[in-house]
């Protein structure tokens, strides 16, 4: 039915709707697009009058690192227990990695999975992936968070009142009476931003 329909809008509009393709196909096409998109981002600031001009965009984008965009890629392996996830990871490792070895982006992964070397390991053999453990930040600097987001959270609201004179006045978080009781809720929450 699938094919019929691609069949269909083919010759309609000239363009394969792409029913008939395999989820593999599908993705394929995506990040060959994606990898396009961001390699016309890379490139963007470049011109003819360049000291770099004579070279091509793969040298350049070579020479220049700076001007690689960054790709984030949030909760890898978030749904790795899922029936199909294992292929689509695998894909997202291998698109990322070709990313990275023809200099078109630069590429972090964020993952509370420990396995995540093993599709990253599959895609990229031959590198060394450097990794940075993050943990809870300490009770001074959960603290010293919340106070400042209380604090500029106020000063928003109160931007369009104020004038110099309002410089001397105390801030939200010195107003308040109740901060006595942050330090219990730091310790109960932890130092995890997303729960500050």
């Amino acid at each position: 039915m699938s094919q019929l329909v691609d069949l269909a809008a083919q010759g309609a509009a000239g363009v394969k709707t792409g029913f008939s393709e395999t989820l593999e196909n599908q993705l394929g096409k995506i990040w060959n697009n994606t990898a396009s998109a961001l390699k016309a981002i890379a490139l963007e600031g470049r011109t003819k009058n360049d000291k770099d001009a004579k070279l091509s965009d793969d040298e350049y984008l070579e020479n220049h690192p700076e001007r690689r965009p960054v790709v984030v890629i949030e909760n890898f392996l978030h749904k790795s227990n899922e029936p199909g996830a294992a292929m689509v990871y695998e894909r997202i490792a291998e698109w990322a990695a070709r990313l990275t070895t023809t200099n078109i982006a630069h590429v972090i992964f964020l993952t509370t999975d420990v396995s995540y070397s093993k599709y990253l390991g599959k895609a990229l053999p031959d590198r060394v992936f450097r990794q940075i453990s993050l943990g809870d930040c300490s009770p001074e600097v959960a603290k010293r968070f919340v106070i400042n987001h209380i604090d500029f959270v106020d000063s928003d609201d109160q931007s369009d009142a104020g004038d110099e004179k309002d410089a001397a006045k105390p801030t939200a978080s010195q107003k308040r009476t109740d901060l006595g009781e942050l330090d219990g809720a730091i310790g109960q929450l932890g130092g995890r931003l997303t729960e500050l």
